[in-house]
């Protein structure tokens, strides 16, 4: 919540020089309080009212231009600027019902901060005490361990988010993936090739194959729940029977809040630390959502003619989190100097939007706030190919020559697991290519036969506990479910596999 202390004291402080600027012109508290309880319900709505009635006609008439909505804003504020100069009646009535507006206006966004900060203190609260996810799991693993005399390898479980497969990638991207998995394997990689997500969003995905059970199978009471999925991501099984076993828990910051455990044994991460972000910062992706929605958003619309400065200031967010993927890329080539049996996951923003990396790495402009959701920019299919397939084939370039230092560098030969949490857009491509993503296991000895093409990655942990630590989980059924959150047992559709010759070998 730090984020918005900024913005609220910013705002505080020119809403009090603004109502003190007008009740020395007006001379009237009331007069001074209405004009300026209008002008910042102008401000802070204007980014919401603009994004609704964009290329809006009326009778032919294109009426969603800023020209049009300034100029009927201004003729709103000055007319009644006006009539407040002009009137001699007592508003201290209207006055109050303008204030009620106000706060009521201003408690639903405070409820809202305040209620994701209850939830997100009770998750962190259940998280510091003993657990219960491990427990709800349908196979006892206390009787994992590992073999005597043997030094446990490393695990290194690498997420690249929204990393699609090689076929959607050919279908509806024209990428030819075969080099880079070929390359994998000749590593020594197992490639599935017809892999897909049990899921389609990162948390329940992630939560999944981190748990190595479907979500209804934890907990079918709280399947629909966020703070559920988020709490159980964090705290799995696997990252519970790993530490039983001895292993330290290596994590790089992501910039996505379900997936960084800032509670793990070693926490990779860029942080400047709040104060100097607080004070000194340039815009915070809270900040950048803010002036999306308000009459900040012409800082975006016409950020090409500011200065260099300026134009960093605002796109802050977008270079922390170029920096934030840069840096988590580096560091996984060196977190083998750690001591001892480590657990190192790591889930990268990438290929995932905004499309901020060109396919040599090279930085590419954004011309919107910053948002891990889809922007105006990319909302036409062929500007998100295009921003897929570039970033796509730099993590390509960068992916191969880590995981080779990984596997050259490490004492004991690792396990690596490198992974699509989903695939991509359904508007861009299908459904089904949702649903479809890389899948790529580096298993020390000949233990990769036990793979197969299909596999997903709910049965990912179930087959390094069984080959390396004495398992005898059963595999479950690999199925894919297409849903989101709030509507799974309403509209939850299993998607089947339609790539050819996806038989078991």
């Amino acid at each position: 919540m730090w984020t918005a202390y900024r913005s609220i004291l910013i705002s505080l402080f020119f809403t009090t020089l603004l109502f003190l600027l007008f009740r020395l012109f007006l001379r009237d508290w009331h007069k001074a309080g209405l004009i300026v309880t209008l002008i910042l319900i102008f401000i802070f709505s204007y980014g919401h009212i603009f994004a609704y009635i964009e290329d809006a006609k009326i009778l032919g008439l294109n009426i969603g231009r800023h020209r049009v909505l300034m100029m009927l804003v201004l003729i709103i504020l000055v007319s009644v600027f006006v009539w407040l100069v002009r009137t001699k009646r007592q508003l201290s009535g209207v006055s109050q019902a303008i204030n009620i507006v106000g706060i009521v206006a201003l408690i639903f966004p405070l409820f809202q901060l305040a209620t994701f900060e209850i939830r997100a203190s009770t998750v962190s609260s259940s998280e510091s005490g003993s657990s219960t996810e491990v427990k709800a799991l349908q196979t006892d693993l206390s009787g994992l361990s590992i073999p005597d005399g043997e030094i446990p390898p490393d695990i290194y479980y690498i997420i690249l988010d929204t990393y699609t497969r090689d076929d959607t990638l050919k279908t509806y991207f024209q990428i030819d993936n075969s080099a880079f998995l070929s390359s994998l394997e000749d590593m020594g990689f197992y490639v599935a090739r017809c892999s897909q997500s049990n899921y389609a969003l990162t948390q329940p995905s992630l939560a999944s194959s981190l748990n190595m059970d479907y979500l209804e199978a934890l907990d079918v009471k709280k399947v629909n729940e966020p703070t559920f999925i988020n709490s159980i991501l964090r705290n799995n099984a696997t990252r519970q029977t790993l530490e039983r076993l001895g292993y330290k828990i290596v994590v790089t910051e992501s910039g996505f809040s379900p997936t960084e455990w800032d509670d793990a044994d070693v926490y990779l991460t860029t942080n400047r630390g709040v104060g100097k972000a607080i004070l000194t910062g340039g815009i915070n992706p809270f900040e950048a959502i803010l002036l999306k929605t308000s009459m900040g958003l012409f800082l975006y619309e016409y950020k090409p003619q500011f200065s260099y400065r300026v134009q960093s200031f605002l796109d802050t967010a977008y270079t922390e989190h170029r920096s934030r993927i840069l840096f988590a890329l580096e560091e996984l080539s060196e977190v083998y100097k750690i001591q001892g049996p480590k657990f190192v996951f790591a889930h990268i923003l990438i290929p995932h939007s905004p499309f901020i990396f060109g396919q040599n790495g090279e930085i590419i402009g954004r011309k919107h706030p910053f948002t891990l959701n889809d922007d105006e920019e990319i909302r036409e299919p062929e500007k998100y190919r295009k921003g897929y397939r570039d970033q796509l084939l730099y993590v390509n370039s960068r992916i191969l020559p880590i995981v080779q230092a990984i596997i050259s560098r490490s004492k004991i030969s690792p396990i690596i697991i490198l992974q699509g949490d989903h695939g991509t857009k359904a508007q861009v491509s299908s459904r089904n290519a949702r649903m479809t993503i890389l899948n790529a296991y580096y298993f020390p000895g000949n233990e990769k036969n036990a793979l197969y093409p299909t596999i997903t990655p709910v049965n990912t942990f179930r087959e390094i506990f069984n080959l390396y630590f004495g398992g005898d989980l059963p595999l479950l059924k690999d199925v894919s479910y297409f849903s989101q959150y709030g509507d799974r047992n309403k509209s939850t559709i299993i998607m089947p596999n339609e790539r050819l010759n996806c038989g078991m070998p």
